[in-house]
């Protein structure tokens, strides 16, 4: 029997070539997480910064009191919505999301849905993005055993007022 050479070598690169194809797929995921990653905790930073602190202890207040002048709530929104549209576009992780923001999401959607309201009346897309996220992530959370209570008009209430006192925590820490 002769020992075909040109049958070995055409095994062994297929070989080669599927390790190689195995390696960059592995590699691609790596990176891909590893950027994830490091958005999220880019996102989570900024959500902690003194500049957002400020701005979700003024909407809080405002939210509170029923302030028409909430221009605060409307960048807390924003970067909420933004949180939300790289979770939608599957550039950040969903579980890390859900984990880091899914609390603010859900509540500030919540408790400032008639400012929302009242921005549709001129775009009818506003904050469409951060709704539905913010919707999925609650669903999430009554399937993980949240309570609805938790949702309720004096839980949202009592939301507001600790992060009206966010600011002023953070500085008397600092």
């Amino acid at each position: 029997m002769i020992f075909n050479w040109t049958i070995l070598a055409n095994i062994i690169s297929f070989i080669t070539a599927l390790t190689a194809i195995i390696a960059l797929i592995l590699e691609t995921r790596r990176s891909r997480i590893s950027q994830q990653t490091e958005v999220l905790l880019s996102l989570t930073d900024k959500m902690n910064s003194p500049e957002i602190r400020l701005l979700r202890s003024i909407s809080a207040k405002k939210l509170l009191t029923h302030d028409e002048q909430n221009y605060e709530i409307i960048e807390v929104l924003d970067f909420l919505d933004t949180v939300a549209y790289l979770l939608n576009i599957k550039a950040v992780n969903k579980t890390l999301v859900y984990r880091e923001f899914s609390w603010w999401l859900i509540r500030y959607y919540l408790c400032a849905y008639s400012v929302i309201e009242e921005d549709r009346k001129l775009d009818p897309l506003s904050w469409t993005t951060l709704e539905k996220i913010a919707l999925q992530m609650k669903r999430k959370e009554e399937g993980d055993g949240y309570s609805p209570e938790l949702y309720s008009a004096f839980a949202l209430q009592e939301f507001l007022k600790k992060e009206a006192k966010i600011y002023k925590i953070k500085k008397q820490n600092s």
